[in-house]
């Protein structure tokens, strides 16, 4: 136990010699504002040191556009000199922060030593402009940052004639602990000459809650008004009730287009539903016979290809590459794996001219608003890269968000161009753009209504306003419609007629015609087709690997037809077990060429000038 008592006494001794301690016994601060802005200060720091301290320090908190400039320094009344603090009495100002040496290393610790130091330096750009001759100085006169307490404090203020309503300062504080400051704030009214130097002033809380709430009302206005365009031309229109649809609307809306033409005009696109329904409109035709097994459809050329129209005989060369009669997706592949082949290109270009002949197709509107779109980004641009070159609270924000706008652009336009001529489900293509176009108006509302406990100037939050509200104008305009009134109600009446099909599929007994089939392709009905006859199909046998062809001569001719088996009977009940449909999709589909491409890997603050730390090193 006494090995115990001598071995704490030894520890607490040894912790207690290299304990060191540093308080200010007083700091007195003489200052004053002249007429061109600048802030002269004289700081009288009585600081007591215990230990082995090297010296002192002050840290200055500069803001951006802020300056400052120390004029001198003394010890006890003695100039000091402005070098090497590897030397006694020497100081050295690294940007904000000031160093000096009080003691040489091979000198014995201080021992409650009183050294009195005199800091004279100037600082410019303290002061807030708020326009109209108005400025406000908002200065921490003390350093909050600091390692020990301030016993007594004072502070004389004077100001220039030049500054209006405000009169000298002068106060007085007993005790100040570590993290408190001496903040003083003036407003007042410059009448010299020329321009004093100053910084933007902060955002206030009323007027940050201004450009939140504009922000917000700025979103939804221009939002309306884009769902109002999008209704004038009958884009939210509803689809015609399936109850007003039947045989002769069909004739007259839908069968008197070819299926793939049908398909393209639905969906505005040409992939490989169209090429599907190619293939399954030159069956029921007897221009090719077609036998699925599993996912691969063999096809056998019944006429001379060089009869055929325009894209099928461009398609079928293609298909029937070698110039033979007989092909299958097995041997298409293989012959076009180091090439690539799309199918849905030769296809689209074949029934562009019929696409246009219709004569609601050529209509197109355009109200689109983009030269809205570019004033909101040259706005934005301008007012951030202003906040950025005067206050560094501002940089990251202007920075981050600028560049997660680029992004969110890209992807959000990539997105909106998907959905840009569509029809219905408004709500959800709004919320997928959204998804993109909303991250950065959130953060621009946050900025304003918090901007001045971070400092920013009036000039960021407005300048990622008009960021995010451009973002969101930008995306609305790739999402407006630049189909007209007509060729929406065209498209809408192919819609109907999709959904006719698809309620129909969910009835044992559907009111369809087996000719009709390719138009089910068409619209990318054929897992719907499959669905039918697996759930009430199954009272005719059928073979998956049998021919489809049909006794009807076209696609319109429907009225020796005897109703509806699931595509045909000689089809094998359309694909009853995803056969010719899934076939013929995958056909359709193409070749992928090889990819040439290769993988890699690889603060807050208060919003007053002034205050900063001091200390000992």
């Amino acid at each position: 136990m006494r090995r115990g008592f001598w071995l704490f006494l030894l520890l607490f001794g040894a912790a207690s010699a290299s304990a060191k301690s540093l308080h200010w016994r007083a700091l007195d601060v003489t200052a004053r504002l002249e007429a061109d802005g600048t802030l002269r200060v004289r700081e009288h720091q009585a600081m007591v040191f215990d230990g082995d301290w090297n010296g002192g320090e002050r840290i200055f908190k500069l803001r951006r556009g802020q300056s400052l400039e120390v004029t001198g320094m003394a010890r006890d009344g003695v100039p000091m000199t402005q070098g090497d603090t590897n030397e006694v009495d020497h100081w050295a100002l690294n940007g904000g922060q000031l160093r000096w040496r009080s003691r040489a290393t091979s000198d014995a610790p201080f021992d409650n030593k009183e050294i009195a130091y005199d800091i004279d330096y100037t600082l410019r750009g303290v002061l807030e402009n708020h326009g109209g001759g108005k400025y406000v100085l908002n200065h921490d006169f003390a350093f909050p940052d600091r390692v020990g307490d301030i016993q007594q404090f004072s502070l004389r203020l004077d100001f220039d004639p030049a500054w209006r309503d405000v009169t000298q300062v002068v106060l007085t504080h007993g005790h100040l602990v570590p993290g408190e400051s001496v903040i003083v704030k003036r407003d007042m009214r410059y009448a010299g000459s020329g321009e004093p130097s100053s910084a933007p002033a902060p955002v206030s809380k009323l007027v940050g809650h201004v450009i939140a709430f504009s922000l917000l009302g700025a979103l939804i206005l221009v939002t309306v008004l884009w769902y109002q365009g999008e209704k004038r031309v009958g884009r939210m229109d509803p689809l015609l009730p399936t109850s007003q649809i039947d045989e002769s609307w069909l004739r007259e809306h839908l069968l008197s287009l070819k299926p793939e033409v049908a398909g393209a005009a639905w969906d505005d696109s040409v992939g490989a539903p169209e090429v599907a329904a190619v293939l399954a409109r030159m069956a029921q035709e007897e221009k090719i016979r077609t036998q699925a097994a599993g996912k691969v459809l063999s096809m056998t050329m019944l006429v001379d290809r060089e009869s055929l129209p325009s894209y099928e005989k461009e398609l079928m060369r293609k298909f029937f590459f070698d110039g033979g009669t007989e092909t299958d997706t097995e041997r298409v592949k293989d012959h076009y794996k180091s090439t690539g082949f799309n199918p849905g290109k030769i296809v689209e270009e074949g029934i562009k001219p019929q696409l246009e002949r219709l004569p609601a197709w050529q209509q197109k509107e355009s109200r689109h608003q983009w030269r809205f779109v570019l004033l909101l980004y040259v706005a934005a641009i301008a007012l951030m890269v202003w906040g950025a070159s005067v206050s560094d609270a501002s940089r990251g924000w202007v920075f981050g968000l600028g560049f997660a706008s680029l992004f969110l652009a890209a992807f959000g336009g990539v997105v909106a161009a998907a959905n840009a001529n569509g029809f219905g489900k408004v709500g959800l293509r709004l919320f997928g753009i959204g998804l993109f176009g909303l991250p950065i108006a959130i953060a621009a509302i946050e900025l304003s209504l918090h901007g001045g406990e971070m400092d920013l100037p009036i000039m960021t939050p407005i300048g990622l306003s008009f960021l995010a509200l451009g973002l969101w104008c930008l995306l609305l305009e790739i999402l407006r419609t630049s189909h007209g009134t007509e060729k929406l109600a065209f498209r809408r009446r192919l819609a109907s007629a999709r959904q006719y099909f698809i309620e129909q599929l969910r009835s044992q007994n559907p009111n369809l015609r087996d000719e009709w089939f390719p138009y089910l392709l068409a619209f990318g009905l054929g897992n719907n087709v499959d669905r039918w006859f697996r759930s009430y199909g199954g009272t005719t046998t059928h073979d998956s690997t049998s021919g489809w062809s049909s006794s009807s001569s076209s696609s319109s001719s429907s009225s020796s037809s005897s109703g509806w088996t699931g595509g045909g009977g000689a089809f094998g009940g359309a694909g009853a077990t995803g056969g010719w449909a899934v076939a013929a999709g995958t056909l359709a589909a193409g070749v992928s060429a090889p990819s040439s491409s290769s993988s890699g890997g690889g603060g807050g603050g208060g919003s007053s000038s002034g205050g900063g730390g001091g200390g000992g090193w």
